[in-house]
């Protein structure tokens, strides 16, 4: 099961743009386009839709129980309909997990996470670099936030100890972000999808419908989404998102025993459980929720 497979035809634009990346911010146009092409059906492609689909699918196909397979946003659909249907659900089989208590449009987990994914991996590497202070002054000094959020996010397939964007993050600090750009620019390019592997068109709505954003839901009339969004910006000030990275940067990192080397995977950021913070920036949540809003 994976929400986003299916037609896609009606946004083209959407799909060339965001591909299989749910953080890559999309154009306002390629958003209302995409919104005009399916019109007001797109109000049935929540995941409380889908949920009350495969409860009539499996009453269509006569079993007094299902196992649900779901991947990444996936995950959350089967988890929906295990709560809504417990009796009707056998096993649950989850990879790459969302929370049943949904996805937060502001990827404040992720931010969090990412100075201890790459502290830990630099451990077990044995890199002699400081992989947090290095993304904190790549961030502040590029303005890349949203790009490199996207890319650490996507590495795990690539390179699950995260050398090469360690050492690339490492020549940015440097003051050389070729490497950086060049890793960037294969994760973006490695992300693009056709709408049968990973339909925009369909992701999109269900994210927009299901999401809870700082205007609130997305029948939200238009006119003051800005004002929210700057304000939950504003929220996220600097001293907010560099308090931990402060502590990272003066040698204050997590202890960890004698000879132990624990892997965290940026897929740990999806469960929004850890509480380190990154310099990521206001950019992802800016970028990603102004489309939205258009």
């Amino acid at each position: 099961m994976r929400t986003g497979s299916g037609p896609g035809q009606a946004a083209p634009q959407l799909q060339k743009e965001m591909g299989s990346s749910d953080l890559t911010p999309p154009t306002a146009r390629a958003v209302t386009d995409c919104a005009a092409a399916i019109g007001p059906d797109r109000r049935f492609y929540s995941t409380s839709d889908t949920v009350a689909d495969l409860e009539l699918l499996r009453q269509a196909l006569g079993v007094r129980k299902m196992t649900l397979d779901g991947v990444s946003y996936g995950t959350y659909t089967a988890e929906q309909n295990a709560l809504a249907y417990p009796q009707h659900v056998a096993r649950l089989v989850l990879d790459s997990v969302v929370p049943q208590t949904g996805y937060d449009p502001m990827d404040r987990a992720a931010m969090r996470a990412a100075p201890r994914v790459l502290t830990a991996a630099c451990e077990a590497i044995g890199c002699r670099t400081d992989p947090a202070a290095d993304l904190a002054k790549v961030v502040d000094t590029y303005d890349n936030g949203v790009d490199v959020l996207d890319a650490l996010t996507t590495w795990e397939f690539v390179d699950p100890d995260y050398a090469a964007m360690i050492d690339a993050l490492h020549q940015a600090a440097d003051g050389d972000p070729a490497a950086l750009r060049g890793l960037i620019a294969g994760v973006r390019q490695g992300s693009m999808a056709t709408a049968e592997e990973l339909s925009q068109r369909l992701h999109a709505s269900t994210l927009c419908l299901d999401g809870r954003y700082p205007w609130g839901r997305s029948d939200t009339p238009v006119v003051g989404r800005q004002e929210a969004l700057e304000k939950a910006a504003a929220d996220l000030t600097p001293a907010w998102l560099t308090a931990r990275s402060r502590g990272w940067e003066s040698g204050q990192r997590p202890g960890r025993g004698p000879g132990t080397h624990t892997h965290h995977r940026a897929s740990d950021t999806e469960s929004g459980t850890d509480n380190d913070e990154a310099p990521i920036g206001t950019s992802v949540l800016v970028a990603r929720q102004a489309a939205l809003a258009g």
